[in-house]
């Protein structure tokens, strides 16, 4: 009798012992299932952020240098530049088509702050009015390609007389004579604003150790 008692407890015991692994091993096997599971998920989720973000960031590039060109083929724009200091009375008819024109054009795009060009022949126009730098300049007018290619200058402050304080990044390429390549007529300037490149990816968590690079300088 105290045999059978003895081997039933034994029998017991191992059955207890023999579940106990059973049901570790399938919770271990079962937690990294799950981990590995969520752990794709989540790289996927980021992959598609980072590729939105990528989305976002090229549309305002590509924007920038749509309005360059558009600049480039303006035809009052070309006008305003090629005047000769004896023609300057028409200047200023010229500078309000061109500012109607540009109101609108500023307007209709929420990530410019202001769209500005500074002609060799010492007219300039500028959308948001007057303006200067409040720290250093990120760029000198000497540094901006002449082979037609643009720079896109890291974040500054500048002041505006008429938005005030405005963190940005400026867009700078030469306009060309379309007519006379060899002719440059001066030097264009778009502004961004950082507050609408910032709210494309402020929000952006990539774990507790994650980071990704904005490109802040480039020349294409």
């Amino acid at each position: 009798m105290l045999k059978m008692k003895h081997l039933k407890f034994e029998m017991t015991l191992s059955f207890i012992i023999v579940a106990t692994v059973i049901i570790t091993c399938v919770e271990l096997i079962s937690f990294w299932w799950i981990k590995d599971m969520i752990e794709t998920k989540v790289s996927e989720t980021t992959v598609e952020t980072l590729k939105q973000i990528d989305k976002n960031m090229n549309s305002i590039y590509g924007n920038s240098e749509d309005i360059s060109k558009y600049t480039i083929a303006n035809r009052e724009v070309r006008s305003f530049l090629k005047l000769k200091e004896s023609e300057f009375d028409q200047s200023t008819e010229l500078l309000i088509r061109i500012n109607e024109e540009y109101a609108n054009l500023t307007n209709s795009k929420s990530f410019i702050a202001a769209i500005n060009f500074f002609g060799n022949n010492n007219l300039k126009f500028e959308s948001a009015g007057s303006s200067f730098v409040m720290d250093e300049d990120p760029i000198s007018m000497e540094e901006v390609p002449d082979d037609g290619t643009y720079i896109l200058t890291p974040t500054y402050r500048r002041y505006y007389y008429t938005l005030g304080e405005q963190y940005i990044m400026s867009f700078y390429r030469q306009i060309k004579d379309i007519y006379d390549f060899q002719n440059q007529l001066g030097i264009l300037r778009i502004d961004i604003s950082e507050n609408v490149v910032n709210s494309i990816y402020k929000d952006i968590v990539l774990g507790q150790t994650g980071f990704f690079l904005l490109p802040i300088k480039m020349v294409l």
